[in-house]
């Protein structure tokens, strides 16, 4: 619980900023108060993304979604090289027409950019992170058979790709391919996850329709190289029901290159520290009375920042350069020599930052990770 805690203080922490750092109109006040409204109907599936989970993926989830939009206007200049987005906020209702998984409501900040538009029409796409309350999670006695959660509370992510057709100047109707995650990363065990695609039919409404008075304020930026340092925390399970949760920490250096006003690019090492590895590899390896292989991990790894003001789309990809624990004494494999991350981060200052990062091998969630960091520019 006080992971998810954590992640709901870091999602409005953000949602708060983004509002903060753009403005609608003249009235300073106004800023806050939605330009749009969208209400839409959903309908997908469950995908079966892992052996013991096929008993859970045979229905198909229907709900609904109800989104409010701030308007970006240009006031500052990520505005105007991401084409003027928009800033969402959105509560998400799930049935998913099945006894076992039950119900899901989530609340999910998101941005929405527009890739093409037309004097009628607009193709958007849609990104966010947030949490989800699912009433119905596992437990040993009353609901065993639920394997994709455990928790009350899980994080989302959440994509989607919509088309828009404006029929008059203050609504629109809208459809769209979506995509759901809810998981809590192994905070609590069993935690396979449900993955949702989904479909969706809605209308938007417009209170205002005054036209929208665009700013360019792009400025000179410098393609400059940084060095990041940063530590990460995780809480996680082994054994369902554990009466002691075990740690993820994580340090990590990088040398940052800036390509371009919405692209830094980074490439650097990693040292991870996964006690829930050391005590599986113990319980194992001293059952079969073999010697217990180093559970502690380094890697390199490859990334990406997708740069919107203070905020960014965290993506990384790592290997493994040190990992003496790779399979069980029966042969089994322990993960994937490659892993994966993604997230948001947020530039706190002209030195600190912070991130909020899911970490995987392979879409299998390992962590949820919290980190904290320093990082300067290279002097010319």
């Amino acid at each position: 619980m006080k992971n998810l805690l954590i992640s709901i203080l870091w999602l409005g922490t953000c949602l708060h900023l983004n509002l903060a750092a753009q403005s609608n109109t003249t009235s300073s006040s106004s800023r806050f108060v939605p330009k749009e409204f969208n209400f839409s109907t959903h309908y997908g599936y469950i995908i079966n993304h892992q052996d013991f989970v096929g008993h859970l993926t045979t229905s198909h989830p229907a709900g609904f979604e109800l989104s409010a939009y701030w308007l970006t206007t240009g006031k500052y200049g990520w505005e105007k090289a991401y084409r003027y987005p928009k800033i969402g906020l959105s509560f998400f209702y799930y049935d998913f027409r099945n006894p076992v998984l039950g119900r899901a409501y989530a609340i999910v900040p998101h941005m929405k950019w527009t890739w093409k538009k037309t004097k009628r029409t607009r193709l958007e796409f849609k990104l966010g992170p947030g949490v989800v309350y699912t009433p119905n999670p596992w437990t040993i006695h009353s609901n065993p058979k639920n394997v994709m959660f455990s928790s009350l509370l899980n994080n989302v992510m959440y994509a989607g790709l919509e088309y828009s057709y404006r029929i008059s100047p203050r609504i629109k109707l809208n459809t769209g391919l979506h995509l759901s995650h809810y998981s809590n990363a192994a905070y609590s065990l069993p935690n396979a996850g449900i993955n949702i695609p989904s479909v969706n039919l809605g209308v938007t409404y417009t209170p205002h329709s005054e036209k929208v008075v665009y700013k360019d304020t792009l400025r000179p930026f410098k393609k400059n190289w940084s060095f990041h340092f940063s530590a990460s925390g995780s809480i996680i399970e082994l054994d369902a029901n554990q009466p002691r949760k075990n740690h993820l920490v994580g340090f990590i250096a990088t040398v940052n290159k800036r390509l371009s006003r919405k692209s830094i690019v980074n490439a650097g090492l990693e040292y991870s520290h996964n006690t829930a590895l050391e005590k599986y590899a113990n319980r194992i390896y001293s059952r079969a009375q073999l010697p217990v292989p180093d559970f502690r991990r380094a890697g390199l790894l490859i990334g990406h920042e997708l740069i919107s003001g203070r905020v960014a789309l965290v993506t990384q990809l790592g290997f493994y350069i040190y990992r003496p624990f790779t399979q069980t004494p029966e042969g089994g494999i322990v993960d994937q020599p490659i892993y994966q991350r993604f997230g948001v981060k947020y530039y706190i200052s002209k030195n600190l930052f912070a991130q909020y990062t899911f970490r995987t091998h392979l879409g299998v969630a390992e962590a949820i990770e919290y980190t904290i960091g320093y990082y300067f520019n290279a002097k010319k």
